[in-house]
């Protein structure tokens, strides 16, 4: 796997958007996240308003879609100089995710 570049797009489908969400993965305009935004994420802290304002602020593209509980990102160069790259796996976009597992 190599490094996300500037000319890289993002499209990611991840459950859940802890507090630091944005920091482990820099978005911004032209990229996109569908995530759990439902009141039961969100008043329960899976999913974090604070760091989702920060990505909409950066003019990431936000979806929610309650139930959702896939782990998914999509890189794909814009210059069309690189394959795109798929990732699957099992983790949330957390710090929890990020250091624990």
């Amino acid at each position: 796997m190599r490094p996300v570049t500037e000319t890289d797009r993002i499209a990611a489908a991840i459950s859940y958007v802890g507090r630091s969400a944005d920091e482990l993965l820099l978005l911004g305009v032209g990229d996109s996240v569908v995530f759990d935004g439902s009141d039961e994420a969100l008043r329960g802290g899976l999913s974090s308003p604070a760091a989702l304002r920060r990505w909409h602020d950066a003019g990431v593209q936000l979806y929610s879609l309650a139930g959702l509980h896939a782990k998914i990102l999509l890189v794909e160069d814009t210059t069309g100089r690189v394959r795109p790259h798929l990732l699957v796996g099992s983790m949330n976009l957390s710090r929890h995710s990020n250091e624990a597992l």
